[in-house]
């Protein structure tokens, strides 16, 4: 055997060697793996729970009057050129939706100056305080 054919048939039996022993002394895992117990569908939808009272709620409804109606506050249903349709809070600030004369929704600040001339003076959490001149309006998202 010459000088050149041995050190590649040294370095083959030794990478064989090495890839041997390390086989051997990885170990065997014990257990077979657990499969993993989460469902298909990781959430449920909500359901109105039976202990609710539909009489309640449909009381509860009928006072708040979302949709407006004869217990509607005079403020809300006097005749604005814009309508309120929505209330939103938005990093710590609210913000006014509103849907003016071209059927189109725009987001309105505190400070924003409206379609009609007022002044959008403070947006709470069912309400926003217009000031048209020195009158300052309520005008509600729905009524109480």
């Amino acid at each position: 055997m010459t000088q050149k054919t041995h050190i590649p048939l040294s370095f083959g039996l030794f990478i064989c060697f090495s890839l041997a022993i390390s086989l051997w002394l990885v170990p065997v895992p014990s257990e077979q793996p657990v499969p993993d117990e989460t469902p298909a569908f990781p959430w449920s939808p909500l359901s109105p729970g039976r202990e609710k009272n539909p009489e309640k709620a449909f009381r509860t409804l009928m006072r708040l009057q979302p949709w407006g109606g004869e217990n509607a506050d005079s403020e809300a249903s006097a005749p604005v050129s814009w309508g309120l349709k929505g209330l939103v809070s938005i990093s710590g600030e609210r913000f006014a939706l509103i849907e003016t004369g071209d059927n189109r929704v725009h987001r309105y600040a505190c400070g924003d100056i409206l379609p009609d001339g007022g002044i959008l003076h403070a947006v709470g959490e069912d309400f926003v305080k217009v000031r048209i001149g020195e009158d300052t309006r309520v005008i509600r998202l729905y009524s109480k």
